[in-house]
Order: structure tokens, then sequence, then C-alpha cells
């Protein structure tokens, strides 16, 4: 599994540069004026997490978003 997740890291280490950088740059901090469905914590912090998700399952990673409290990337099975 580990020689797995090192190839893809190497394969597309540019991209996840760009893709961090991008999601550096939300706003993620508790925002109480923005709570809401799917965003307990706010609207920055929901969208950082969604736009993270998004990006691992643009990878082939099967994810979850659990309930905007926090999420998961998963490679290979349980």
């Amino acid at each position: 599994m580990e020689k797995i997740l090192n190839e893809m890291v190497d394969k597309a280490f540019t991209a996840l540069v760009k893709d961090t950088q991008e999601i550096m740059r939300i706003k993620s901090v508790l925002d109480e004026s923005t709570i809401g469905k799917g965003a307990p914590f706010g609207k920055g912090i929901a969208e950082a997490l969604e736009t993270m998700l998004t990006k691992a399952a643009a990878m082939g990673l099967v994810t979850k978003n659990i309930e905007g409290y926090a999420g998961y990337a998963q490679l290979g099975e349980i």
C-alpha cells in the first residue's frame, strides 16, 4: 500500500502542490455567522473540506464528508 501511495504522490507532485496552495487560500476559520446545515463551523471550513474531498476523489480515492464535521479519503480496502 505504501508503495502505491508513494507512486501516486511522485506522479502527481506538481498538481498536489498546486491543490494544496488552492486549499490554503480558503479562509477556513470558525465563522459563527455562516454556520448552517453541512457547515457546522461556517462556510469557509466547509468549503475547504469539500475542496479537499473533491480533489481526492478526482485522484480516484473514495471520499466521505461526515456532515461537515470531518471527512476522509480512502485508498484501498479497510
